[in-house]
């Protein structure tokens, strides 16, 4: 079966190849073979008419969220009011790594968060989880469980966000790799 898809796969590649010269013609020999070649059989003067090629657009990579933080705007009388050395300097994805392969046949992703001061719950405040761009969890915690991500190339960012919506700290985003078992990857048998 292999030999027969790469044997049709090169035959493909060549006749594009080759249809930007000239004409493919197809023919049949005495054993059945199918033949394909830019000089045109004796019996027969049809080209063989081929479709455009299939081309291929890479996705976009994930938007990325702004770097630097927004600074609380309320008064110092009002909840919402975050004094600056009460501030969160940094916010970032420490699990998992940038660039890390996650081997996960559920799909399940633990992201572990760290927050510089220390995560203040009560005042609050959320983290908003960016999976390629879409918000996909608002949470009151420093680790967020996603399930059933899709295998493939993924980009993951977060940010915290006051009790009135405004952004105090950003993640710099990360790329991952969530790895999952296929049954068409499957050994057959013995």
């Amino acid at each position: 079966m292999l030999r027969i898809v790469c044997c049709i796969s090169l035959c493909l590649v060549a006749s594009h190849a080759l249809a930007a010269e000239g004409k493919i013609y197809r023919t049949v020999d005495a054993n059945g073979n199918v033949v394909f070649t830019d000089v045109p059989p004796k019996d027969q003067t049809d080209a063989v008419q081929l479709s455009p090629g299939t081309n291929y657009r890479a996705p976009t990579a994930p938007r990325a969220i702004a770097q630097q933080p927004e600074r609380a705007t309320a008064s110092e009388d009002s909840p919402e009011y975050l004094p600056e050395e009460v501030g969160y300097s940094q916010l970032s994805i420490v699990s998992p790594a940038n660039d890390e392969a996650v081997r996960e046949n559920a799909g399940n992703l633990t992201i572990q968060l760290q927050v510089s001061p220390a995560w203040d719950a009560t005042r609050g405040h959320s983290i908003q989880v960016f999976l390629d761009g879409t918000l996909v969890q608002t949470s009151a915690s420093t680790r967020v469980t996603l399930a059933n991500i899709d295998r493939g190339t993924h980009g993951l960012s977060a940010r915290i966000l006051s009790g009135s919506g405004e952004v105090l700290a950003n993640a710099t985003p990360i790329t991952f790799h969530m790895l999952r078992h296929s049954v068409l990857f499957s050994r057959p048998a013995p």
